[in-house]
């Protein structure tokens, strides 16, 4: 389609507010909403599993522990925290009501 609107691969997690712009020259509109609640920032990044820029200890040992991760979580693991997560936004901005 030569009128389309183009858009360029990004990684999931390098997406913000403004990263579907493009579609709205298609005439598309998209609704912004949080992935996780704040409450399960640290199961996602384990779930997640992907390597993290940085010299830290900590960072070390995270990307040295993804291979291991990707094999302990999967699908199944990225669905129940959709699950919570449903529940959690539903109780407030940090998980309390």
């Amino acid at each position: 389609m030569s009128g389309s609107p183009t858009r360029t691969s990004t990684h999931i997690h390098a997406l913000d507010r403004r990263s579907f712009d493009w579609t709205s020259a298609g005439g598309c509109t998209v609704q912004v909403e949080p992935l996780l609640s704040p409450l399960l920032h640290v199961p996602g990044v384990l779930v997640d599993a992907t390597p993290r820029a940085g010299r830290s200890s900590v960072a070390s040992a995270y990307n040295a522990l993804c291979p291991w991760l990707r094999a302990l979580f999967g699908r199944r693991s990225a669905e129940f925290l959709a699950g919570l997560d449903a529940i959690a936004t539903r109780l407030g901005p940090h998980g309390v009501a």
